[in-house]
């Protein structure tokens, strides 16, 4: 399966790579030993109100077409009639030469994201492709009001533990680094931890002093996060 950010297979990822890393261990020796160095990193505004499922990557999205349209059209015709109302609403939009599975198909490619939990029932989610069915579980698993939270315990050199948190899974940490989804994405391209905390494109809720004593194991962060073999799920507008 393909890192997709964010997702947990990304931080899975991340996390092996941060400890794989020697300049890492080097730099953040001493990280976390008299201080609280657990962080959380709150991902906000991630686009799933304006992103349709049609919008996702192709990767995704043109596995669920072959798989609709591939099935039998009693089939199709048999999980449009069970369909909530919303999704059932969206089928009427197609071209009156569309058959069950066509407009099975444009209607769940109209779906936004944040309302395919309540759009898709099981009938229907056995059809998607696993990726794209993990995907979506883990977008309604964890993202509340656009926002997604990851836990990160590091100390002495060690990511010790990651883990992508559920809503109402709070933690007690020594500081929280909050920004919205396109700045995020930017460091996963490359750009620098220090430059966007600095400049105020991420809020660190925490000591600014502390991080800047560590600022070479923060750019080492951010160098691990833009390399590894990943992509994002969304489109990011600055």
């Amino acid at each position: 399966m393909t890192n997709w950010f964010p997702s947990e297979e990304w931080l899975a990822a991340y996390r092996t790579n941060l400890n794989g890393s020697d300049r890492y261990r080097r730099e953040s020796e001493g990280w976390g030993v008299e201080f609280d160095g657990r962080f959380v990193f709150e991902i906000r505004r991630l686009p799933v109100e304006e992103t349709t499922l049609g919008e996702f990557p192709d990767e995704l999205s043109e596995g669920l077409g072959e798989n609709l349209s591939n099935l039998p059209e009693e089939r199709a015709t048999a999980l449009v009639e069970d369909a909530p109302e919303t999704l059932r609403e969206r089928t009427d939009y197609g071209d009156d030469g569309d058959d069950d599975r066509e407009r099975l198909l444009g209607a769940l490619f109209a779906t936004p994201i944040v309302e395919l939990p309540d759009a898709v029932r099981p009938p229907l989610r056995e059809e998607f492709p696993g990726d794209l069915a993990n995907l979506l579980d883990q977008l309604e698993r964890y993202v509340e009001d656009g926002t997604v939270r990851v836990y990160l315990d590091l100390r002495d050199g060690n990511c010790r533990e990651a883990e992508v948190l559920e809503p109402g899974d709070e933690r007690d940490v020594g500081f929280v680094l909050r920004g919205d989804y396109p700045e995020w994405k930017n460091l996963t391209e490359g750009a620098d931890v220090m430059g966007a905390v600095l400049g105020e494109h991420l809020d660190l809720d925490g000591s600014v002093t502390t991080v800047m004593n560590y600022a070479d194991a923060a750019d080492e962060m951010g160098v691990v996060a833009s390399r590894i073999e990943s992509a994002s799920l969304f489109v990011a507008d600055s």
